[in-house]
């Protein structure tokens, strides 16, 4: 009996921390070194205007490359998450836009 109890929690613990494990395969936007980017919607197609911004948001490289449209551009703003995160967020908000650091580039 008490052999058949140390087995059952045994498997139990295996089946828990396997379903914990495959959870923690998937990829993590978040996660340390992931390419991230400012996805920057204008109001209309060919503009790079701050003044024609109407939305940015921080996503992976794959994300924003997938979600891109003509009245969207990608920018980067180097290796620094937190500058680009700074800058996107400055984009995002009419009251700052006009002072707002410039990309490095257009990422694409």
């Amino acid at each position: 009996m008490k052999l058949t109890i140390m087995l059952a929690t045994a498997l139990a613990l295996g089946s828990a921390s396997g379903a914990a494990f495959a959870a923690s395969d998937k990829a993590n936007a978040n996660a340390p070194g992931q390419d991230r980017v400012c996805l920057v919607t204008f109001s209309k197609a060919g503009t790079s205007a701050n003044a024609d911004v109407t939305s940015a948001k921080i996503l992976p490289r794959k994300a924003a490359e997938a979600q891109a449209s003509d009245t969207m551009k990608i920018y980067e703003y180097g290796t620094q998450g937190e500058r680009t995160q700074a800058a996107c967020d400055c984009l995002n908000n009419a009251s700052t836009r006009a002072t707002c650091d410039q990309p490095v580039r257009p990422a694409g």
